[in-house]
Order: C-alpha cells, then sequence, then structure tokens
C-alpha cells in the first residue's frame, strides 16, 4: 500500500503575510541586538565630582613689624619681610561606585618675567620641580591627594629684582605653583597660586577646579565581549532579513508579470465555462482500462460532457499545462492545453 502525500498549498496573501511577519521579526530583533550591542560598547558610566583647593601661609624673615613666624592667607604682603610661603595643593574626586583607578600627580614652579608694555611677550622662564611625580592607585569611591611644599620666595623675588635692574626696569615678574594630574598621557593643571614679584608690596591669588555631576565610561572587557556576539548575531539576522525581502520582491513581482497566451487561454476557458467545470486540486484519477479519447478543442469536450451528462474535470499539471477530463460511463474524454501548443498561434 502507497501512501501518497499532499502537498500543502498557501494562497498569495498567505505567503505574502508569512514572508511580511519573517521580516519583520528577523530585522526587529536584529536591530534590537545591534541597539544593545552600542549600549554595551559605551560601557559603564559613573558619577563623580571633582574639585580641588589650595591653601597658604606667608612666612617671614625676623622683622620688627609682626611677632608672628608666619601670616594668614588673603593678606597684603611686604616683600623684603617674606621668607618663604607653605603652600598646600589638594584634589579631589568622588565616585558613586567603586572604581581602579591609576594616576600620577607632580608639581612644578614656574618662574616668568613679561615685557610690562607688551605683557603676551615672553622675556624669561624657568621651571623647578618641587614635587616629583608621585603614583595614585586604588580600587574604591575617592581619590584623594594633598601635599604640601616650601615655596623659597626669598630666592625668586631676589632674581627678579636682579633681572629688572641689569636687563629691564619695565618687566613683570611672577611664580605660578602648579598641581598637575597626570592621566591618559596628559597632564591637566587643577590647582595652582601665583605670586607677584619684584614688588614691594604683593597680594596672592589662587585657582581651583570644581566639576560637579560629571560622569566618566568605563571599560568592561565582559560586557564587550558580549556585545560583540550581540552585533554578530544581530547583522546575522538582519542579513536574512535582507534575503526574505528579496524573496517577498520577486514574489510581489511576479504577479505582475507578463501574462501568456496560455495563461490568457487557460482564463478564458475558466472562465467561459466556469458552470461545466471542477476544479481538482490533484492529479485527475479515472480507469485507465476505459476507452481513451483525446479531444483537439475544448468545445469537443463541452459537447461530450453535455451527452455524457458530466463534468469537465481541470487539474493544473505545472505552470504551462492543464488537463481537462471528462469521465464517461465507458469512455475518458481528454483535453490537454499546453503552452507549446499556443506559441504559433496568431491572434485573429
Amino acid at each position: 500500500m502507497v501512501i501518497k502525500m499532499s502537498k500543502i498549498y498557501f494562497s498569495f496573501r498567505t505567503r505574502v503575510i508569512i514572508l511580511v511577519f519573517t521580516i519583520v521579526i528577523l530585522f526587529g530583533t536584529g536591530c534590537f541586538l545591534a541597539s544593545e550591542y552600542v549600549k554595551l560598547f559605551k560601557g559603564d558610566r559613573i558619577n563623580y565630582d571633582e574639585i580641588s583647593d589650595v591653601e597658604y601661609s606667608v612666612c617671614l624673615k625676623q622683622n620688627d613689624i609682626y611677632d608672628k613666624e608666619c601670616l594668614a592667607s588673603g593678606m597684603k604682603y611686604t616683600s623684603s619681610i617674606v621668607d618663604k610661603i607653605k603652600t598646600k595643593l589638594s584634589y579631589k574626586v568622588d565616585f558613586s561606585e567603586d572604581i581602579n583607578y591609576d594616576i600620577s600627580y607632580h608639581i612644578i614652579a614656574y618662574n616668568r618675567i613679561y615685557d610690562k608694555t607688551d605683557k603676551k611677550r615672553l622675556l624669561y622662564e624657568s621651571s623647578d620641580l618641587l614635587k616629583e611625580k608621585t603614583k595614585v592607585t586604588g580600587n574604591n569611591k575617592n581619590i584623594d591627594i594633598s601635599d604640601n611644599v616650601d615655596v623659597d620666595f626669598d630666592k625668586y623675588n631676589s632674581f627678579a629684582n636682579n633681572y629688572k635692574v641689569k636687563y629691564s626696569e619695565d618687566s613683570l615678574a611672577k611664580l605660578d605653583i602648579i598641581l598637575y594630574i597626570d592621566e591618559y598621557d596628559e597632564e591637566r593643571e587643577v590647582a595652582s597660586i601665583s605670586i607677584p614679584l619684584g614688588k614691594n608690596n604683593f597680594s596672592i591669588s589662587k585657582r581651583k577646579i570644581s566639576n560637579m555631576n560629571k560622569y566618566v565610561e568605563i571599560e568592561n572587557k565582559e560586557k564587550e565581549k558580549k556585545g560583540m556576539l550581540l552585533l554578530t548575531i544581530g547583522s546575522f539576522l538582519i542579513g536574512l532579513s535582507l534575503l526574505f525581502d528579496i524573496k517577498l520582491v520577486k514574489l510581489v513581482k511576479s504577479t505582475f508579470a507578463k501574462k501568456s497566451k496560455y495563461d490568457y487561454k487557460l482564463e478564458e476557458i475558466l472562465k467561459k465555462y466556469d458552470d461545466k467545470i471542477v476544479n481538482v486540486k490533484e492529479d485527475i484519477e479515472y480507469d485507465d482500462t476505459k476507452n481513451i479519447v483525446k479531444v483537439e478543442d475544448i468545445k469537443e469536450l463541452i459537447d461530450a460532457s453535455n451527452i455524457t451528462n458530466k463534468p469537465v474535470l481541470y487539474a493544473k499539471i505545472n505552470n504551462i499545462k492543464s488537463e481537462f477530463i471528462v469521465d464517461g460511463d465507458n469512455t475518458v474524454y481528454k483535453f490537454i492545453l499546453k503552452e507549446a501548443d499556443l506559441e504559433g498561434e496568431t491572434e485573429e
């Protein structure tokens, strides 16, 4: 016993719906995975507040004016009795969560002399490393750097006075003490004081930073690997959806293809003899012991149908061939419509 499996047939509309649904699912999933990759690629975002500060006191030589060894900040000072300036430079960062950090800092003194009439014109510059590069590492929420340096004011001020006498009376001199943070092969100024030189009286100015609600993105190797996997899968799904796009376009395009003479003839027959023809989805089965008569024209088959009072059975063999049969009591009447038979015909 041979079991014949029937083929599953989907209508044009059903096939279009299935393809559109598949494309939407594949493309949507691919885009979602790609967007997740972008989120993971950005790394972990950690918020932080960053501040710096400067404290100093001005220490004096032995004198008859003050009975104090050092004066507080924010005053006006007499250069001739100032010995040194005790300076404390600090830098602090507070992160929203623990972070691995590896930074360095150093402190430099810049002695600069400018042209008084053109303050952008630099006449002299020298620098002294007051604090060598110091590494700071850790894994926590806070970075706290603080260091003290004693600035030999008398030395730098004497140099400025001598320079004015020898080279340029109309010059401006100042001493900048700067705290630098070294990160990612770059140095950044975070705190400093500026001390005028070569004047009878002077005041000290200071610069500091205060950056609140900032953020930094930290690399995460595990997330990067996961992101690359998501990107690969997402790209594959998007590519697959494009293949289904092509298939959909071909399917829709095929419905607008130019009809052949065979298509027109078949359409004419099915429409004209609709009341006589029965559409059979499977191959037409009949008793092959009966007398087989092949007719040359559909009209002859219709006549046979009228005589025998039997319906015309129609089965589509393929896209270029159809079979019409009238199964009589003793005789089977058959008409075969083929595209090849119509190619040589001319329209009347």
